[in-house]
């Protein structure tokens, strides 16, 4: 063999060794390598089982690859046909590398294994044409040769058929399909079928319990949902299961409003748009909680849910087989479906569940955010569009989404404005839940958004001087309305926020990059060419305002009493997320025994939850101030 052969031949032994390799990688550890060599998101358990589905079938291609090459490695001059199908197959690695990473997912490293397939490749068709051997160039001579090799051919298949007349052979075929069809069709009906949806006659129940196509971007288990506050009760806030997190669960259901239940070869559980947008209130300690449909979830702590998730998923009790006997309790399972959650499901989990906390790493660096409060601006910058974490807080309330008809061309966002922004809005929310626009049920999410269009806030649900209900609204033509009432010039437009004086870390932690980000979203129903940067707060109308507290963006005054106080005369620490009403100050009950035991403490001297500002109205005489909240409560 000369010199250029035995290059040629060197050079194709290091590449199948390294196939060989990434395949072992691809079947022993599939979403290991993933998450290692690409930029895939795979924080969730069905993406992950994809991720290990479509890792398995690449690795079985790449050791066939490497397995039809090794006659070319072994001996090219007496295979000349297999090597230079070997060196064409390189571009067929590379390809099969873009399948198994995606060219949109596609990391610095593995663009770089891609490359290299590809160079490799022509390096090896380069040592092939310049090798002296006559018989391993490309010429017609050899082309013909090579085509007219039907002996071989023939050979091959005379081997192939004696190898099936073989009786050992055709029982070892049999027993593989007689055990491989039904593993098969048990894996699919338990990891990957698809169930029918539950269908909703009113629109408000769809509004709680619809799905939008997203158990497989941001599904649950639903079995382990239901043993996780059981078994892991010491990691939760307080006592009550699920619903010290603020899950609102209605009676007949076993999971909470917000969630949609469906069936993905298991039951999952996925969030919707009433997760952030339903809440509840109470008249008095002894009273039932009363549902409130696109009201601000002030009982949501979106944080400790996610550290929930985190903490039990670290823990050395989230065993799979102390889970599927957990599970096993509530429901019957058949032995292969024991199986499957024990030596799939539930592994995938627990590594889908770390890697969503380390995801979401940055909320330790923040003040806890509590109940009725996210940072989402920090969620599309570091886990949407993988930005670095600038340190800014983003922290805010979520909105309601009530009387969106009258909404319909006002800026709703805190801080954002433009044309039809109703309507973003509703889709940014949806596009923070939903990551695989392909999937994304657009007629469900139509008709939420049908629903929200004329969905009036409930009405104040005590008795409301009506006297001085009469006077308020006067005072607040004169103080309030240019900026709050529907119609006015003001509403819906930006105040800057060194007029308003509020905190400015939520400005603050807006960007030009993250605008430009959200602009250039072209997936599917989601587009955002409203958004804008701006130097302030919108004001925003204030319907339904008494179900709205705690108040100013950051929920950082628990009444409105308090917020028409001078800065130095409002709470400095508080509770939230206590869902007793308190009439007279018009905000939920946020101090005393009750308040301490169910609530967070709020403490308005940590970054980014500044009570100053919005000093409207609070030069008013008292019987002014209490006057003008009758009025409000009428609206």
């Amino acid at each position: 063999m000369n010199k250029t052969l035995r290059w040629f031949v060197w050079l194709l032994r290091m590449e199948i060794l390294f196939s060989g390799l990434l395949a072992v990688a691809a079947l022993l550890v599939p979403s290991e390598l993933i998450l290692t060599l690409a930029q895939q998101r795979a924080d969730n358990t069905m993406r992950l089982l994809e991720a290990d589905i479509l890792a398995r079938a690449v690795g079985c291609l790449l050791l066939l690859l490497a397995s039809f090459s090794l006659p070319a490695a072994l001996s090219p001059t007496r295979y000349p046909l297999v090597a230079w199908l070997a060196a064409g197959s390189q571009c067929a690695l590379a390809l099969s590398r873009l399948l198994l990473f995606g060219i949109k997912n596609l990391s610095a490293i593995s663009g770089l294994f891609c490359l290299a397939d590809v160079g490799v490749g022509l390096a090896l068709v380069a040592l092939l044409q310049a090798s002296p051997t006559p018989e391993t160039k490309l010429s017609w001579s050899n082309l013909r040769q090579w085509i007219g090799a039907r002996q071989v051919l023939a050979e091959a298949r005379a081997n192939l058929k004696a190898a099936l007349a073989n009786r050992w052979v055709q029982g070892a075929l049999l027993l593989a399909l007689l055990a491989g069809l039904p593993l098969g069709y048990g894996l699919w009906h338990h990891l990957l079928r698809q169930g029918p949806l539950e269908q909703f006659a009113s629109d408000e129940d769809h509004f709680k319990h619809g799905n939008i196509g997203n158990e497989k971007s941001r599904g649950m288990p639903y079995y382990l949902w239901e043993v996780l506050p059981e078994m892991f009760a010491d990691k939760l806030p307080g006592p009550g299961g699920w619903a010290s997190l603020g899950f609102m669960t209605e009676a007949g259901r076993y999971f909470p409003v917000g969630f949609s239940k469906r069936t993905v070869g298991f039951p999952m559980l996925s969030p919707n748009c009433a997760l952030c947008h339903s809440s509840r209130y109470r008249r008095s300690a002894s009273d039932q909680p009363r549902f409130v449909p696109g009201g601000p979830a002030a009982e949501l702590d979106f944080n400790g849910f996610i550290k929930f998730l985190g903490d039990c998923a670290d823990d050395p009790r989230f065993h799979p087989a102390v889970l599927t006997d957990k599970i096993a309790a509530k429901h019957q399972l058949s032995a292969f479906e024991r199986q499957v959650y024990r030596r799939i499901i539930l592994p995938l989990t627990r590594r889908a569940l770390q890697l969503m906390q380390r995801e979401f790493v940055w909320m330790k660096l923040r003040p806890a955010a509590g109940p009725g409060r996210m940072d989402a601006v920090n969620v599309l910058k570091i886990n949407l569009f993988r930005g670095a974490d600038d340190g800014t807080i983003g922290t805010s309330d979520y909105l309601p989404v009530w009387n969106q008809a009258a909404r319909g061309n006002l800026g709703l966002r805190w801080n954002c404005g433009g044309v039809n922004l109703a309507q973003e809005n509703l889709l940014a929310a949806a596009f923070l839940l939903n990551l695989d626009s392909a999937a994304f049920d657009s007629a469900s999410f139509k008709r939420v958004a049908h629903y929200l269009q004329d969905l009036k806030p409930p009405p104040f649900p005590f008795l409301i001087d009506q006297a001085a209900a009469q006077r308020g609204q006067t005072i607040f033509r004169q103080h309030c309305a240019s900026c709050h009432a529907f119609g006015a010039a003001e509403v819906g437009r930006i105040n800057p926020a060194q007029q308003v004086g509020t905190d400015p870390a939520y400005i603050n932690s807006w960007t030009e990059k993250l605008v430009d980000g959200l602009k250039a979203v072209r997936s599917g129903e989601f587009h955002f060419d409203a958004v804008r940067l701006t130097d302030g707060y919108n004001n925003l109308p204030l319907d339904g305002c008494w179900a709205r507290a705690p108040y100013l963006h950051n929920g950082s005054v628990p009444g409105l009493w308090d917020l028409l106080q001078p800065d130095e005369k409002r709470p400095v620490r508080f509770y939230r997320g206590y869902n007793v009403y308190d009439p007279e100050k018009m905000g939920f009950v946020s101090d005393g025994t009750e308040a301490r035991r169910f609530g967070f403490e709020y403490d308005t001297r940590l970054s980014g939850n500044g009570n100053q500002g919005h000093a409207y109205g609070t030069n008013l005489h008292d019987t002014d101030k209490s006057a003008l909240i009758e009025y409000l409560k009428t609206l």
